[in-house]
């Protein structure tokens, strides 16, 4: 999940010069949707990361 926060972050960080370059005619809209889109890949990529940990565990569980 740690991976998954850095992105997050990333994400988030990346947000502010965007902001600041669409002027005051942006919306928050805009904004909640990236933030919804972003929670959205760090959800993903926890879930990826979670299913490798489960299918390497099922393949390495006969053979110890």
């Amino acid at each position: 999940m740690g991976y998954a926060l850095a992105v997050l972050t990333l994400l988030l960080i990346a947000t502010v010069p965007v902001l600041l370059l669409a002027g005051p005619s942006s919306s928050l809209r805009g904004l909640g949707w990236l933030v919804v889109l972003a929670g959205g890949l760090v959800l993903l990529i926890d879930m990826t990361d979670r299913l490798a940990e489960w299918i390497e565990r099922r393949r390495w569980r006969g053979r110890r």
